[in-house]
């Protein structure tokens, strides 16, 4: 199975908990557009932005994260480890 298809399935499995992020399906539908907004916490064309998220949203999004790519370094997603050390003063 290919990263893409690999994407594709666990978004699908888990269509609801991405829902429960508050970032629009746009952003989540996308391996490519998520991945911009875990790096640089917004993503221009879809108006997501790390920071707007209530804690209970971004850790939500960080679970999914850590299901999806348990062996991330924060020098994949700089943004999601600066908004998580801003938030709960944590590296992980």
């Amino acid at each position: 199975m290919n990263q893409h298809d690999q994407w594709v399935r666990f978004r699908e499995s888990n269509r609801s908990a991405f829902g429960e992020t508050g970032l629009p399906h746009r952003v989540w539908s996308s391996w490519g557009r998520l991945n911009r907004l875990l790096a640089f916490g917004v993503t221009d064309e879809d108006g997501a932005d790390n920071a707007a998220l209530t804690d209970e949203q971004f850790g939500r999004l960080e679970a999914l994260v850590n299901a999806y790519r348990p062996d991330w370094q924060h020098i994949d997603f700089p943004a999601l480890q600066r908004e998580r050390l801003r938030r709960f003063a944590r590296y992980a």
